[in-house]
């Protein structure tokens, strides 16, 4: 169909849909990327403050607990800072703010996830748009195909560069996504059973 495989020839062969599919697809790894370094920052993080945190609990020095939580920035930090200086409430309202604020972290851990479900149920239709496009120019080339075979080769080639194109991005964003959403599913998971021993503790600060 042609035989220059370079990057400006795919794209000259693409058309104009082939250059909005390539520029998704670039949307689409710089979320992956930047999802990944945030989720993972986060859980090593919270993994490295849990057991100190907990001994600071333990021992009954909330007033320094909470200034770790505060010299140790993040989204989980806030929220166990939130709950303990709340220490004296009663566990059900200590739960409930545990529960307020997990909401706030699985927001904000879930942020521009609904940009990779968009692209990957999308992009194949665009690609198909494409294909179609393709098509068309493939039908109206073979009228002239005697004067110009090429118009017919390339209504092919474009057709096809946009079909591969469509599912090249739709599914690396299907399969990010998905990844993500175990990887949250896990992490506010274990948050929860950290949130419970918090809980556990000052239950236990409060009747010694």
């Amino acid at each position: 169909m042609f035989q220059d495989y370079s990057m400006a020839n795919i794209l000259q062969h693409g058309g104009i849909i082939l250059i909005i599919l390539l520029l998704c697809s670039w949307f689409s790894f710089a979320v992956m990327i930047e999802r990944f370094i945030v989720i993972q920052r986060l859980r090593w993080h919270t993994k490295k403050i849990k057991p100190e945190l907990l001994e600071l609990i333990k021992k009954k020095r909330i007033a320094e607990a909470i200034s770790f939580c505060e010299e140790r920035p993040s989204i989980v930090t806030k929220m166990f800072a939130i709950v303990l200086e709340r220490k004296k409430a009663t566990p059900a309202a200590l739960s409930s703010t545990f529960e307020r604020e997990g909401a706030r972290v699985t927001l904000a851990l879930e942020k521009r996830l609904s940009i990779l479900a968009s692209l990957g149920s999308t992009t194949p239709f665009i690609g198909l748009f494409g294909t179609v496009v393709g098509i068309m120019k493939t039908f109206n080339g073979m009228a002239s195909i005697a004067q110009s075979p090429a118009l017919v080769t390339n209504g092919i080639a474009e057709a096809l560069l946009n079909t591969a194109a469509g599912l090249f991005v739709a599914i690396p964003a299907v399969v990010a996504y998905n990844f993500f959403a175990v990887l949250i599913r896990r992490f506010t998971m274990d948050l929860e059973l950290y949130s419970s021993e918090v809980l556990d503790l000052l239950s236990e600060t409060k009747s010694s």
